[in-house]
């Protein structure tokens, strides 16, 4: 038996010009920028700030106003006393020191001096005790800010173990008071830490100083 064979042909395939695709070119956009007004976003800040605070959170605090500063937001100060008070609590004493050094020409309330001299006396910080004293006296602060400045750098002089120095600021005290008050356990403090290094002379001295000016209390 005969094979037929059988020749196919594939039918022909007309061919499809397909031009190219161009992409169209990108318009350009216009970015719109809404900034909130200045005054609510430092009013925010703040809050966050008052937030942190009350938490004890320095880190935080520390956060908002880095990022604050970065933007150039002016808060409140306020609501920058705060965030010295937190970062100074917090045991981040040069930190809050800093802060502070760039507020300029604003004297601090006591609750924030009183915190700052607490973390320098926690942390041995006589230089920034030191630092802190002559800025309240150079911006004009009020007779009791003053002398809760001048007790507090000399107890953290103190204990910071430099007893002579103490002493030399309290002597520098009592002499020129100036409407200044001189706490009962300044006397104290020094007294102990001249004890400590042998100066018995000047602790005697200092004692006799607290008899003649606090004799009646």
């Amino acid at each position: 038996m005969a094979l037929t064979r059988v020749r196919c042909f594939a039918a022909a395939t007309p061919r499809r010009v397909v031009a190219a695709s161009v992409a169209p070119r990108p318009q350009p956009v216009r970015v719109v920028v809404v900034r909130a007004a200045s005054t609510q976003t430092s009013e925010a800040y703040a809050a966050q700030l008052h937030k942190a605070e009350e938490s004890g959170d320095w880190l935080r605090a520390f956060e908002i106003m880095t990022e604050a500063n970065a933007l150039k937001m002016a808060l409140p100060s306020p609501a920058v006393e705060g965030a010295i008070r937190t970062m100074a609590k917090g045991g981040q004493a040069a930190r809050a020191m800093d802060l502070l050094s760039k507020m300029q020409g604003h004297t601090p309330s006591e609750a924030t001096v009183s915190a700052l001299f607490a973390a320098f006396a926690a942390g041995k910080h006589a230089d920034l005790a030191r630092a802190l004293l002559q800025e309240l006296e150079k911006g004009g602060a009020s007779p009791r800010l003053r002398s809760l400045a001048h007790n507090a750098t000399i107890k953290t002089l103190a204990r910071a173990g430099q007893a002579v120095a103490a002493y030399e600021a309290l002597d520098v005290l009592v002499t020129n008071k100036q409407g200044l008050v001189v706490e009962l356990d300044t006397y104290s403090s020094v007294c102990i830490e001249l004890m400590k290094v042998g100066e018995t002379e000047k602790a005697e001295e200092v004692l006799e100083w607290r008899e003649f000016l606090h004799s009646d209390d």
